[in-house]
């Protein structure tokens, strides 16, 4: 199915940068007994637990198997060629930007440091 031209106008002008994307463990599998959705967060009181959450990491809980562990939270984006493509596209309109500004400015310039 194709999408709506207003959806492609809205995709050209609010791009996606994200290239890692914030996933939910609490419905993925659990890494050790792989059951679906039995994941729980745990809470971190103590100092120590700030290192890993600083790079991502969270600790959760297995209700199954009563696994206690870390897992990282961000995955990289499912379409990494259309983010790389809006960089690209993004760096393009930037680029002609400021030609165009250094053109039309340029006299305004010369005139102010002259």
């Amino acid at each position: 199915m194709r999408k709506p031209y207003s959806r492609k106008l809205f995709g050209l002008f609010f791009l996606d940068y994200r290239i890692f994307v914030k996933k939910n463990p609490i419905f993925d599998i659990c890494p050790n007994c792989n059951s679906f959705a039995s994941l729980e967060r745990l809470f971190q009181a103590e100092k120590i637990h700030r290192i890993p959450r600083f790079f991502g990491f969270k600790k959760f809980h297995c209700l199954s198997c009563k696994w206690d562990g870390y897992i990282y939270l961000y995955t990289p984006a499912h379409d990494l060629k259309r983010i790389f493509l809006n960089y690209f596209i993004a760096a393009i309109c930037l680029t002609i930007l400021f030609f165009v500004l250094l053109y039309f400015f340029e006299d305004i310039y010369n005139a102010i440091m002259n």
